[in-house]
Parts: structure tokens; C-alpha cells; sequence
């Protein structure tokens, strides 16, 4: 490529650098971008102009005096353009200002995007960094290998339908390696009506990846040296108080209160919970409201004729039993509440 081609790119060593995401993450990540929005002369990197004013626009947002509104477009187009030079960004499964937040932290999937993520920013020790992948609901079933385990599209589709759901399945060669654990993968969706999920959707048609990473929005064991408050970071204060000076994007719907920071865990918890634990059993049973705490996460077995729930959270066990009951499927779980709301 002449010079007069690029006129128009900007080279990514020219842009100012953050620890949010360093640029030698953006070299190393934009690699794979389709030849459109990257282009490499003389072994500089060069990218388009829209993509270079996302990621200043982000560098210049002090995130822990601001959020963008998930529902603005404009956000969401930044968002997508920061996450794939490399980026992350921390945004909101729910856009109901009477509910609390689940909030999960979005990564680009190439390996040391992911890596950079998960572990410089997030805290996770380097021996655990396979995490969550993200796609949207309808195509799920892209990812398994059906030699090993017997589940449907549509089983899939109807679950993931749900609202706010995860899976773990038995992966193909279609699911990098480095988001695998014992050949599976484990899926979170946000729900097929979800802001969240629009932008996921961009972001795949943007860099042509197969699926997006996606991880708890929170700080891991090494990372929790860096919060402030010691809260839930499930409430959009809270996250930017802890979090907002990691300089990656924070997404978020109407804004709820501040949670009482002298509050124990146990206190806290029982009190985002609140409303869920004034029903009764039976109303329990058909509560599908979003809990703020964790997403449910399922995992067939090979038969595909049992689930078990391996962290109860966002969907009780007996609205899942109830959708999959006509493809003859038994959903098991360990304990009787959703998460460890009993304790509490």
C-alpha cells in the first residue's frame, strides 16, 4: 500500500497510551481485522480514523465521575470500536432502574487481549485465565461438538431465551483454545432483548471473531487490593467507584441508588435480594426477575437428557424444567434457593 492510501489511518504508535490498553495489546490484536480498518506498511500499524477517535474518546472519559448509557448509539459504536483494537469495557445485563445490575466485563477474545484483561486489569491469576464466551442466543449451537454431547438447536435456543442464562458445553474447533477448560466452553448470554446483546452483535459482524469473551464484573483475588469499598459490584456507583479508574468503558441503563458501604456482605446481599425473598415458595418457583448477584449457569451431560445446574442465580430451577419439559429433559440442582440467598 502507497502512502496516498493512508492518508486517512492513523498510525496506532501516534495515539496516546493508557494503561486501559496499552498498544502493543492493540498491535497484537488488530492483526486479524478485516484489511478495511488495519492496514500494516514498513511493519508500522496503521488504523481507520473511526476507530482511533473511539479509542481517545474512551482515553479522555474519566469513568469514575461518568457512564455511557447503553441505550445510546453512539456509546455502543465507541464500545465495540475500543473492544476491537483489544479492549474491554464493563456494562450492564439490565436496563430496568427497579432491578439491580448484573454487571459483566466484555473482552475482546484474541489471546492477549483476553489475557491483558482478565489478568492485568481483572486480577485473575495467570493459571486461570480460560473464562466465559459470549455469543448471541441463536447461535450457541455453532460451538458444540456433537460427537460428544447430544443437544439440540433448539433446546439451546429455548433456554437461552430465558433471560440472562449460561451454559457449558462440549466445544468444537470453532472455540479458541484458550476458552476452553476439559474441552468445554461455558456460554453467558444476556438475553435476546438485551441492549447487551446488540452490542455483542456488532462486535462480531465488526471484526468477523467468532465470539466475544465475557467475565464477572468484578476484581479476581489479585485484583481486590484495588477496591475501594469492598462492595458487590453489582450496582453502577459501586463499580465506578472501584473500577472506573481502570479507564475501560462503563456501560449502564437507569442508575440506582448507592448501596450503604458500612453494610456486610451478608446485609448487602440480602438486600439486593430483598424482593425475591419476600415471595412465597410457590411464587418463587415462577419469579424469572433478574437476581443481581450471578447468572445461571447449566451443564448437560453428555446424554443431553439431564441438566444440572451448577450456579443457580438469574432463573429458577423451575422455570428452566418447565421450558425444556417437552424435549423430556430433567433439570437438577444442588441446593433449594437460587445462589446462597438461604444463608442469608
Amino acid at each position: 500500500m502507497t502512502n496516498k492510501h493512508l492518508d486517512h489511518f492513523i498510525e496506532v504508535l501516534s495515539l496516546p497510551p493508557t494503561t486501559a490498553l496499552p498498544l502493543d495489546i492493540i498491535i497484537k490484536s488488530v492483526m486479524t481485522l478485516p484489511k478495511d480498518l488495519v492496514q500494516i506498511v514498513d511493519e508500522k500499524v496503521f488504523i481507520q480514523p473511526r476507530l482511533a477517535a473511539s479509542y481517545n474518546r474512551v482515553v479522555a472519559t474519566n469513568f469514575t465521575e461518568t457512564f455511557w448509557n447503553l441505550a445510546d448509539e453512539q456509546n455502543r459504536l465507541d464500545t465495540v470500536n475500543w473492544c476491537a483494537l483489544g479492549g474491554s469495557f464493563l456494562a450492564d445485563f439490565a436496563m430496568d432502574k427497579a432491578k439491580p445490575r448484573i454487571f459483566a466485563w466484555g473482552l475482546n477474545p484474541h489471546y492477549e487481549a483476553t489475557h491483558y484483561a482478565v489478568n492485568a486489569l481483572k486480577g485473575r491469576d495467570a493459571s486461570r485465565i480460560p473464562t466465559a464466551a459470549c455469543v448471541l442466543a441463536e447461535n450457541v449451537h455453532h460451538f458444540v461438538n456433537t460427537d460428544c454431547m447430544d443437544i439440540t438447536h433448539q433446546q439451546l435456543v429455548d433456554y437461552m431465551s430465558l433471560g440472562p442464562a449460561g451454559i457449558r458445553i462440549v466445544a468444537n474447533n470453532q472455540v479458541p483454545s484458550h476458552y476452553q477448560h476439559d474441552a468445554r466452553v461455558q456460554f453467558i448470554i444476556p438475553g435476546v432483548a438485551s441492549l447487551y446483546a446488540n452490542l455483542i452483535s456488532d462486535f462480531l459482524k465488526l471484526t468477523g471473531y467468532p465470539l466475544m469473551g465475557i467475565t464477572s464484573g468484578n476484581f479476581s483475588a489479585k485484583g481486590k487490593y484495588r477496591s475501594k469499598s469492598g462492595g458487590t459490584h453489582k450496582n453502577l456507583d459501586e463499580i465506578q467507584k472501584n473500577m472506573g479508574f481502570l479507564g475501560v468503558p462503563i456501560l449502564a441503563g437507569p442508575v440506582t441508588g448507592l448501596l450503604a458501604e458500612k453494610q456486610s456482605l451478608p446485609e448487602l446481599y440480602q438486600h439486593l435480594h430483598s424482593p425475591y425473598l419476600a415471595l412465597n415458595k410457590a411464587e418463587k418457583e415462577q419469579c424469572t426477575d433478574l437476581l443481581p448477584t450471578s447468572v445461571t449457569v447449566i451443564n448437560p451431560n453428555a446424554n443431553g437428557d439431564t441438566w444440572e445446574i451448577v450456579r443457580h442465580g438469574s432463573l429458577h430451577h423451575s422455570v428452566i424444567q418447565a421450558k425444556l419439559k417437552k424435549y423430556h429433559i430433567t433439570v437438577k440442582w444442588p441446593i433449594d434457593e437460587r445462589l446462597e440467598i438461604g444463608l442469608y
